[in-house]
């Protein structure tokens, strides 16, 4: 509707024009020079005579066609030129001199010619053109030497206009229907406008727009085209191209400079239309505005200073092309940038794409580098939002400040590389993806509102800073590697479909994690954690999955292995109250830290070990082992609650370190799962284990009870301290006692063979002891009496039992050894064992010491006698000890026990030469000192 307007504009001015003024000067020959007087009906035209100069018209006043004027002999001066009339066809004027008029009109196609051939620089009289107004209607103009003027051109949508190798200034062209410039020409200008269905060309030509006062004064309208070939094009007026204009730079250099054009202004402005630059040089300091248009650089450089926008379905496309952006540039309302083949794309100001917005980035440099300008403002963004989008292939990628994606919008990056100097973050169901690709954050990487990050197909993530998700966001990496210096928070929600799910992938956080959501790992993953893990949600790893955690791993929800291996390196894996650890075909290491079992946490074991290579465990909540699962401690295991099978089958429970049963609310503890111990088990409380076998171990009991269903074994292993032992115990080259005070109850059965028993007789009060229920079989044994060496100077014969059984068999003892220690010194030595007796009546086994000095060893003491206790050789009634032995005497139960397994098969060594009257009976006996 403005155009029909700007159309009746000129209809009245020309209608003005051609009216004005009422008395006319008629070139009246055929052909003539404008400066004959002879060709002019009224004289040759002056500046001042009021006369309208017409050339077209006959003497007679009738139109005259194909009139041919010429001005070779000097300026043509008049106050108003008009060539042509709508009546006539073919009139021409050409020049060589320079024009001086208030008024210039060409009409219905005649053709005015400026071939000046002087310079106006140097001859202005001559040579230079003053035109105020030039209006062409439907007409032409050549220009093919110096045109200088201050003329406005005003031209019809039909004229056309052609300048050749000339120097051409004048404040505006218009509405013309072609006008092109050629070979050399420098043409300056206050305004140039094109109008429907127009085309204009310049050719290695100079073109200079200055600012026009009137805002908007250059622009090309309704398919107007406009070319530049080789061509310099500087504009600092106003610029608009609208309604499915062209403009198009072919190896040139355009230039458009701000020059007051007012604050936020749009200094070019392209509506419906096309700006192509190629193999060209782009330069813009005003503030761009596209509407529903293209920017198309090929092979070319642009550089644009001033603010930059995208609006309503704009693309610019940029191919083989080097485009700096000074200042903000912003994609509106589905528009487009699409960077391909090589080319570079610099950006030192604010980004933002929003409104279905899309950016392609493909084989090319991007960069948004505002953070250099002023590093002290935190504003500045690179932000994509409402429903927004941007791909990259191939492409190397680096934004320089903080990175934002909202409301729906859509990241991808495929085979890219990406550097982010600052932090990033998603939210309301924005997507970052990511495919055999790297992306880098200096700081941190957030994801908020249903948001979602995806790293696949061999991608790499590395964040400085921190990772966190918020409000059902999720993650997702497979195939990839994921690397974290800070922390990680998962606030998410503890729902199974919001996985932050790690894939056949390597994830590696130096700093600590802490999860209330649902953390997947799969497929051959490795998750390793340099500091404290906590799980407030759910952790399911599964898969042939690993995870190494070198700070605590603190579990508050749940926790669910399958086919994976787990390893806590240097610190604590602690199962809190009311939380789950399920182990289905895994294993847990604990190489350097700490299983913490609380009290009603629940920790099951399906086919599956948990092993304490040199850390600690502590179980004050039940451990479950289902079929084919184990527990291996090789290091310090405290078990303070039970371990219990989910169901029969072949669970086992090995230790190789020590174990402490000491504490827990309840009064037994029970392993109902067979135990093998090749370690050392401190049993301070009881306990029932349903099947015990040591091997090279230790048991020591501190006033415990350990009871067992089954026959306790004991190979190679020692039984220490003072308890009972429910159960039978099978023992072979064990070692029952030690140099300490001890008494065992063994409620059962004792089988012991190659044994060594150790008795310690401390004072004539406190000895060691074994007490066995029922039958104690020991074959080939060895028995070592240690006696308190202040014990050996009182000359005072005592006797003590050692061991008291239902019936006590087999051949005994091969072996006995008397010795003293000093408890004070902390020594030890042999003694005179032909000074003491051993002997048993029935199932006891006792010992006779004499201390007396006046006695002395005979030269027969006696004979070993066998099972029964034979009598020994003659003179063995009484034993005299010698000098060594002071006075005094020892009375006690001498108790040297550390039963852990069945004892097998002890040798029972003793003397047969004690009087029958001094045998031992089961109680103590005290003997004079002179009997």
């Amino acid at each position: 509707m403005k155009y029909i307007f700007i159309f009746i504009f000129l209809f009245f001015i020309v209608k003005k024009s051609l009216s004005q003024p009422t008395v006319n000067n008629i070139f009246k020959k055929p052909t003539g020079d404008f400066n004959i007087i002879e060709n002019w009906d009224k004289g040759v035209p002056t500046l001042n005579d009021g006369y309208r100069a017409i050339i077209g018209v006959s003497e007679s006043g009738g139109a005259w066609s194909n009139q041919q004027v010429t001005n070779f002999n000097g300026p043509a001066n008049a106050f108003w030129i008009q060539v042509g009339q709508s009546s006539t066809l073919g009139n021409t004027f050409t020049t060589t001199y320079g024009v001086n008029a208030e008024n210039f009109i060409i009409v219905n196609k005649a053709l005015v010619s400026f071939q000046i051939a002087g310079n106006p620089t140097t001859n202005a009289a001559n040579y230079y053109c003053d035109i105020d107004k030039f209006s062409l209607i439907a007409a032409n103009i050549s220009i093919t030497k110096n045109f200088k003027s201050d003329a406005i051109f005003v031209l019809d949508p039909t004229s056309y206009m052609n300048v050749v190798s000339s120097t051409f200034n004048t404040k505006i062209i218009q509405n013309t229907q072609s006008f092109s410039f050629y070979k050399d020409s420098k043409i300056v200008l206050m305004g140039l406008k094109g109008f429907e269905n127009s085309s204009h060309e310049f050719h290695n030509t100079d073109l200079l727009v200055n600012n026009n006062p009137e805002q908007g004064s250059s622009w090309f309208d309704t398919n107007t085209e406009v070319y530049f070939y080789n061509s310099n094009y500087t504009s600092y007026d106003i610029f608009n191209i609208y309604n499915n204009s062209e403009m198009f730079l072919f190896d040139s250099d355009a230039k458009f400079i701000y020059d007051n054009d007012g604050e936020n202004y749009i200094g070019l402005q392209i509506k419906k239309s096309a700006l192509y630059v190629v193999g060209s040089t782009f330069y813009s300091s005003k503030y761009i505005g596209n509407y529903d248009s293209q920017i198309i650089f090929e092979d070319s450089t642009g550089t644009i200073s001033n603010d930059f926008n995208l609006f309503d379905h704009s693309v610019l496309y940029g191919d083989n092309s080097k485009i700096t952006f000074n200042n903000i540039f912003s994609i509106y309302n589905t528009s487009q940038l699409n960077i391909k083949d090589n080319s570079n794309v610099n950006i030192l100001g604010a980004v933002s794409i929003t409104d279905q917005g899309v950016a392609s980035i493909n084989n090319s440099i991007f960069t948004v580098n505002n953070k250099n300008i002023d590093p002290s403002n935190t504003k500045l963004y690179f932000q994509i939002y409402d429903s927004a989008k941007f791909f990259s292939y191939n492409s190397q990628l680096s934004i320089e400040c903080y990175f934002l994606a909202a409301d729906d919008s859509d990241i991808y990056f495929e085979s890219s590389s990406v550097s982010i100097n600052s932090f990033a973050q998603l939210s309301e169901k924005s997507t970052m993806t990511l495919r055999k690709s790297t992306i880098s954050l200096d700081e941190d990487l957030s994801l908020w509102e249903n948001s979602n990050f995806a790293l696949l197909n061999q991608s790499t993530l590395t964040v400085l800073g921190y990772l966190s998700f918020y409000n059902q966001s999720f993650m997702t990496v497979r195939d990839s590697k994921v690397t974290i210096s800070g922390f990680v928070y998962d606030y998410t929600s503890a729902i199974k479909n919001y996985y932050f799910a790690i894939i056949n992938s390597n994830f590696n956080v130096n700093g600590y994690f802490i999860s209330y959501g649902s953390l997947l790992l799969k497929s051959g993953s490795t998750f390793n954690v340099n500091n404290q893990f906590t799980i407030k949600g759910y952790f399911n790893i599964e898969s042939n999955s690993q995870f190494s955690i070198k700070g605590s791993f603190i579990n508050y929800g749940i926790v669910e292995m399958t086919d994976s291996k787990g390893f806590i390196e240097d610190g604590q894996l602690k199962l809190t109250d009311n939380s789950d650890f399920t182990l289905t075909n895994s294993e847990i290491t604990l190489k350097n830290g700490d299983l913490l079992l609380s009290s009603s946490a629940n920790l099951q074991l399906i086919n599956s070990q948990i092993l304490n290579q040199d850390g600690s465990l502590t179980f004050d909540g039940e451990i479950h082992l289902n079929s084919k699962s184990s527990l291996k401690n090789s290091a310090h295991f405290i078990l303070n609650n039970n371990i219990v099978p989910s169901e029969s089958g072949s669970q086992t429970f090995d230790n190789s370190g020590t174990l402490d049963i000491n504490n827990g609310n309840e009064t037994t503890t029970n392993i109902l799962v067979p135990m093998t111990n090749a370690g050392t088990v401190n049993l301070g409380k009881n306990a029932f284990i349903i099947s015990y076998t040591q091997t090279n171990g230790n048991l020591i009991l501190n006033k415990a009870v350990l009871s067992s269903n089954n026959t306790i074994i004991v190979n190679n292993s020692g039984i220490q301290g003072s308890g009972q032992l429910n159960g039978s115990i099978t023992t072979n080259g064990g070692k029952l006692g030690n140099s300490s005070i001890s008494n065992l109850d063994i409620n059962g059965d004792l089988d012991s063979y190659k044994d060594t028993y150790t008795f310690t007789l401390d004072s004539n009060t406190t000895s060691s002891f074994i007490n066995i229920s029922n039958n104690a079989t020991i074959n080939n044994s060895t028995l070592v009496i240690r006696v308190n060496v202040n014990l050996l100077t009182d000359g005072t014969q005592l006797n003590t039992t050692l061991i008291q059984s239902n019936n006590l068999k087999g051949n005994g003892f091969s072996n006995i050894i008397f010795k003293s220690y000093d408890p004070k010194a902390n020594t030890e030595s042999d003694i005179e064992g032909c000074k003491h007796s051993v002997a048993y009546n029935r199932g006891t086994l006792g010992v006779l010491l004499n201390s007396n000095k006046d006695k002395e060893c005979s030269s027969n003491n006696g004979s070993t006698g066998g099972t029964d206790g034979g009598d020994g050789g003659d003179g063995g009634e009484k034993t005299y000890f010698g000098n060594s032995l002071t006075a005094g005497a020892i009375a006690g139960i001498v108790v040297g026990i550390a039963a852990f397994v069945v004892i097998a098969g002890v040798i029972v060594h003793f003397r047969n030469k004690i009087p029958k009257v001094e045998r031992l009976s089961f109680k103590l006996k005290q003997v004079n000192n002179n009997a």
